[in-house]
């Protein structure tokens, strides 16, 4: 049996050889897949070989016959479209003829129209020419005074806008030609006569201009103008759209978002009805601001109101006007120069912008000294000024030598801190506040100027008469307290964490608030950097004297209750034996308060202290807590049970 040879067989890549590879896979597939022990069958494979070669070449054949047919086939699909092709040109070139044709005639046919209305035109313009002159001097003669015409018939016959738009119209010619009329006797009455009706005509159409604005009838409105555009009362239209407008807004009850709406929609109608409409929308504006606007500053920024509520309406409204001004500059296209709206705002500001930093300085110090004041006031704290005098030293150190306390200052002074976070917040945003004002209200040269005395308040009030006085007062505590009368006070831990709070705070509000202002001044920027690292070290050096006088305190009271509340013979009980410690017992009084010292102490430090004051306070506290017990522990003296109870 011959072998079948697929036609779906994929074929070795051109590079290959076809010959080799056919044998390769007929062998295969007469043999399998050759091994040593494969038995060649040379008959087998002649067979099978001559089988396929025959089925090649059927399939050539069939190839073959099949590439004939599709060869006759592609050559009269080429004719077709080629024939195709040929009769759409020639369809093509017969089209372009006829419509190039068409466009002539076209041409001839209105060459010729034009050529005909330009005849009739002539022939007409003398004719009409005569009857406008026929009508104006009839209109004229009835002025003269001999057909009886009169204002009254001019203006009150005319109830139809058209009409009087005509009739205007005729008298603008009538008013030309009394100009080239000789003024004498027999032309001076009629002459004065038209003049006193296009008066009249002109106060009777502006009046129509008026209602057709109300009505919104905006073609009247622009036909009217159009008449009017060579008198003298043209401008008078302006007025009246402006006038009408600003009508529209009430001064009690702005809202800027409809402001801006109403100038949108006015700068359109602007632009349809008048010649020069950037002028008249530039009166438009000044009138909105120097009356509405104007009244609606006044009615919120009184006189009469107090400095907060004064400083806080001119800030919010500040801000308001200039969003409007720079909304109108980008809605408006015929504002075409910003300046123009920024000077309006100027002088509309300029009279509350006067004083603002007086009024801005006596606020902030008012408000800052209230906050200060009234904080004392509920410490039930008399606030005097700091003694720093020799003799004031000597007179604290008799005091906590002797045990006096101070005449002038009460005890609870020094038990207390006289620090407040809610304080210093307080003052703080009242300074961003100002600072935020101020930033937006001064003239751009003196907002440096008014940001250093901002920092000079925020420094005066919040580190001189707050921070500096509180940690001062906590150290004059410190010097007069006394370790033998009771456990020394350790409020200047407290006072230590919120003076660090308070200092970063402050140096926050700078950063936010006084730098913006400053940083056009390369001098004060320099002097408040300075100052600010002045500020940081002379805290960091009273915390450390107040750190190593409570370390001092603290071992002192120790070493009180040590000694007065242990003897030196506490392990010797064989001396005695209904005295001495006993094994098993409770820790002595004095290890009892000591301990108890020692771990207050411990509370306070972890609840206040931070960081590297921390780390340093307990560090030292522990090496003179140990040089402590063992100076005190080298006093005792020990029998063999005592030593046996102190290992214990």
């Amino acid at each position: 049996m011959c072998p079948t040879i697929n036609p779906d067989l994929s074929f070795p890549s051109v590079k290959s050889n076809y010959g080799v590879a056919l044998l390769d896979r007929l062998t295969k597939s007469v043999l399998g897949i050759p091994t040593p022990e494969t038995e060649l069958k040379p008959q087998k494979l002649k067979e099978h070989f001559e089988g396929a070669l025959y089925e090649l070449f059927l399939l050539k054949s069939r190839l073959q016959e099949k590439c004939s047919q599709m060869e006759v086939k592609c050559r009269e699909d080429e004719w077709s479209f080629r024939s195709a092709i040929e009769r759409l040109k020639k369809d093509l070139t017969d089209l372009s003829q006829q419509f190039c044709k068409l466009d002539t005639e076209v041409h001839m046919v209105s060459g010729k129209l034009v050529h005909l209305g330009d005849q009739l035109e002539r022939k007409n313009l003398p004719r009409k020419r005569i009857e406008e002159a026929r009508d104006l001097i009839l209109e004229f003669y009835k002025f003269w005074g001999f057909g009886g015409g009169s204002v009254t018939n001019v203006v009150s016959t005319q109830s139809d806008e058209a009409q009087l738009l005509e009739a205007a119209t005729r008298f603008k010619n009538l008013s030309s030609l009394c100009l080239e009329l000789p003024d004498d006797e027999r032309f001076l009455n009629a002459k004065q006569r038209v003049t006193v009706a296009c008066q009249h005509l002109d106060t009777a159409l502006l009046e129509r201009f008026r209602a057709n604005f109300l009505a919104g009838n905006v073609e009247t409105m622009k036909s009217i103008a159009d008449v009017l555009l060579l008198s003298k009362n043209y401008s008078q239209c302006a007025e009246i759209l402006v006038e009408e407008t600003v009508k529209t807004i009430n001064p009690n009850k702005i809202s800027f978002k409809d402001i801006t709406r109403c100038l949108v929609s006015s700068e359109k109608l602007i632009m349809t009805l008048f010649l020069r409409p950037d002028s008249v929308l530039m009166q438009l504006m000044h009138s909105l601001f120097t009356t509405k606007l104007k009244v609606y500053l006044s009615n919120h920024m009184k006189e009469e109101l107090n400095a907060q509520a004064f400083l806080t309406n001119l800030y919010n409204e500040y801000r308001n006007v200039e969003k409007l001004v720079v909304e109108l500059s980008n809605e408006l296209t015929l504002i075409t120069d910003p300046m123009q709206l920024s000077k309006l705002f100027r002088e509309l500001f300029a009279p509350y912008l006067v004083d603002y930093m007086k009024r801005e300085s006596d606020w902030l110090t008012e408000r800052l000294t209230g906050h200060l004041e009234h904080y004392y006031q509920s410490q039930r704290h008399q606030k005097r000024a700091l003694n720093v005098s020799g003799l004031a030293e000597l007179r604290r150190d008799l005091q906590a030598k002797f045990h006096i306390t101070g005449g002038d200052r009460s005890q609870n002074d020094y038990d207390i801190s006289l620090l407040s976070e809610e304080v210093a917040v307080n003052i703080i945003e009242d300074i961003r506040r100002a600072a935020k004002r101020c930033l937006l209200l001064s003239q751009p040269t003196a907002i440096p100027d008014n940001g250093k005395f901002i920092f000079n308040c925020l420094y005066h009030y919040l580190i001189v008469e707050h921070v500096d006085y509180g940690v001062t007062i906590g150290l004059h505590g410190l010097n007069i307290a006394d370790p033998r009368s009771s456990n020394p006070n350790l409020v200047f831990f407290s006072i230590i964490h919120e003076a660090t709070s308070i200092f970063h705070f402050f140096e926050k509000t700078i950063d936010e608030s006084i730098l913006p202002m400053i940083i056009t001044n390369p001098s004060y920027a320099s002097e408040i950097s300075v100052k600010r690292n002045e500020l940081k070290q002379y805290l960091e050096g009273k915390f450390c004297t107040g750190l190593e006088k409570c370390l001092n305190l603290a071992i002192s009271r120790v070493q009180y209750l040590l000694s007065s509340e242990q003897r030196k013979t506490d392990f010797r009980p064989d001396i005695n034996a209904n005295s001495g410690i006993i094994a098993g017992n409770p820790p002595s009084l004095a290890c009892q308060h000591v301990v108890g010292f020692i771990t207050h102490i411990n509370r306070e430090t972890h609840q206040h202290l931070d960081g590297q004051n921390l780390k340093t306070f307990l560090h030292e506290f522990g090496m003179k807590l140990n040089r402590t017990l063992v100076d005190h522990f080298y006093n005792f003296t020990f029998s063999d049970t005592g030593k046996y109870l102190f290992l214990l």
